[in-house]
C-alpha cells in the first residue's frame, strides 16, 4: 500500500484505525476489576509498536499488577489526525484485549525504570458518531500499514518539536547558510518517497522537496532515508 500526501487512504477502516493508534490525541483505558488502573500513573505513555498498543507504567503499580494478572482491558484512543479543527479528529479507536508484561525500559527523559505492557488484541473498532465499524485484527496488524498517515504525521511533529537545532544545521549544510541565520525549519508532507523542507531566513521563506532514492517500506527504512536526505551526519 502506497501512502500519498493526503489522507485519502483513511477511507479504509484498518488504515484509519492504525493511523489513530499511531497519532493519538488522548488515550484512556478501563481494566476489568480494577477501579482505578491509573492510580499510580499520572501520565501513561503509549506507543504503537507494529499495531500493538504498548504502555509504560510504574513498576508494582495498579496497572503493572493488572498486566501481571493478564486482565482484560478496553483502550479508547481519540484521534489526533490532521489540524485541531479537522473532521479527522472526530473518530476514535476502541481496542479490547488482555494486558501482558513485556519487560522493562528506562524513560528517555529521566532514566526512570518503567514496566512495559502490551495488549494482546481481541477486538478492534473505529467509532464515529455512535457507529462502530469492526476491523479484523489481522487487517489491523498488516505490515503494509506501518507507515500509515498517522505515523507520518507524528514523525514530522516529533522532528519539528524536538529536533529544531539538528534541522537548522542540516539545512545550513545543504545551503551554505550559517545555522544562526536560519530562524526556523519545518518538515511537512512526509511520505515513504519524499519530504518537504521549509526554512526561514532574514531574506524570507524557502521550501524544497527532497525525494528519496528508494521507497521506504518500514519505519526504520524511512528514518534512514530521511536522515540521509537531510544530511548524512544527522543523528
Amino acid at each position: 500500500m502506497e501512502m500519498t500526501r493526503t489522507y485519502a487512504d483513511l477511507a479504509a477502516p484498518a488504515a484509519l484505525a492504525r493511523s489513530i493508534l499511531s497519532c493519538p490525541a488522548e488515550v484512556d483505558l478501563v481494566v476489568d476489576g480494577v477501579p482505578h488502573p491509573l492510580a499510580d500513573d499520572t501520565r501513561l505513555p503509549m506507543q504503537d509498536l507494529a499495531g500493538v498498543p504498548t504502555f509504560a507504567c510504574t513498576p508494582g503499580g495498579a496497572l503493572s499488577r493488572a498486566g501481571a494478572d493478564g486482565l482484560h482491558v478496553v483502550v479508547t484512543v481519540r484521534s489526533g489526525l490532521g489540524p485541531a479543527a479537522s473532521s479527522l479528529r472526530e473518530p476514535s479507536l476502541a481496542i479490547a484485549g488482555r494486558l501482558r508484561p513485556d519487560g522493562r525500559e528506562a524513560c528517555q527523559c529521566c532514566d526512570e525504570i518503567r514496566d512495559r505492557l502490551v495488549v494482546d488484541l481481541d477486538l478492534v473498532a473505529v467509532v464515529r458518531g455512535g457507529e462502530r465499524t469492526a476491523v479484523a485484527v489481522e487487517d489491523f496488524l498488516d505490515p503494509a500499514l506501518h507507515l500509515n498517515p498517522g505515523y507520518l504525521q507524528r514523525a514530522v511533529e516529533h522532528a519539528n518539536d524536538h529536533h529544531g537545532d539538528e534541522l537548522r544545521h542540516a539545512v545550513a549544510s545543504r545551503t551554505g547558510v550559517r545555522p544562526r541565520s536560519i530562524v526556523a525549519v519545518h518538515l511537512r508532507d512526509l511520505t515513504p518517497r519524499s519530504v518537504e523542507v521549509a526554512w526561514i531566513t532574514a531574506e524570507g521563506g524557502t521550501r524544497t522537496v527532497l525525494r528519496f532514492p528508494s521507497v521506504a517500506r518500514t519505519p526504520e527504512e524511512l528514518g534512514d532515508l530521511l536522515r540521509r536526505a537531510l544530511h548524512p551526519g544527522l543523528c
